[in-house]
């Protein structure tokens, strides 16, 4: 039998006692529910109540937020979200986290991240950056390592940026042109990508 871990540490600057005393609150256990009470209104809350993470205060009265096994870091954002509609709804945090197993199973190490506004949580993972990474080597093959796309020179670039007509790096508007190309055949459209 093998385990699965996740596990992050990460710190949320709060900048007064004030911030301390409700991200404090919000950790306490309440009834009726018996959940700590910032999951109070989570979204389906299941059987387990356990916040996620532990919390310990950094010498300068900061959040200090991991997890050294089985971290939810879903819940955390949660929390954090709360926060910043709170007291910081222009700011942002993030959160990265690494996943591992105790044995070497192909497929079980990895890790990903978000990104925590007032008003989104952008999620993104290990998995997807080298899914898109494969699917850029996939279309642009071993061109990208020679310096330039036999179909796509970067002459032809270099005259649409001097025009205004992209403001695309070199190889992204490749891809571009790629995907213009594949729409063509297919009959349907981009949205632009410049």
């Amino acid at each position: 039998m093998a385990d699965n871990y996740l596990e992050f540490s990460e710190v949320l600057v709060l900048g007064s006692p004030e911030r301390q005393s409700w991200l404090e609150d919000q950790l306490t256990r309440v009834a009726p529910w018996e959940c700590v009470k910032f999951l109070v209104d989570y979204p389906d809350l299941d059987d387990d109540d356990e916040k996620g993470f532990e919390l310990e205060w950094t010498p300068e009265g900061h959040a200090l937020f991991f997890a050294e096994e089985n971290g939810n870091a879903e819940r955390l954002a949660y929390l954090v979200q709360k926060y910043l509609k709170r007291f910081s709804p222009e700011s942002s945090w993030s959160l990265t986290w690494a996943t591992r197993c105790s044995k070497m199973r192909p497929g079980e190490f990895g890790g990903g991240g978000v990104l925590v506004t007032a008003n989104e949580l952008f999620w993104f993972g290990v998995a997807d950056q080298v899914k898109a990474a494969r699917d850029r080597f996939r279309r642009l093959g071993d061109h990208e390592v020679r310096g330039e796309h036999r179909d796509h020179p970067a002459g032809d670039w270099e005259f649409e940026v001097g025009n205004s007509e992209t403001r695309l790096g070199y190889w992204d508007w490749v891809l571009h042109k790629i995907e213009s190309e594949e729409d063509d055949d297919t009959g349907t459209t981009t949205d632009g990508g410049e």
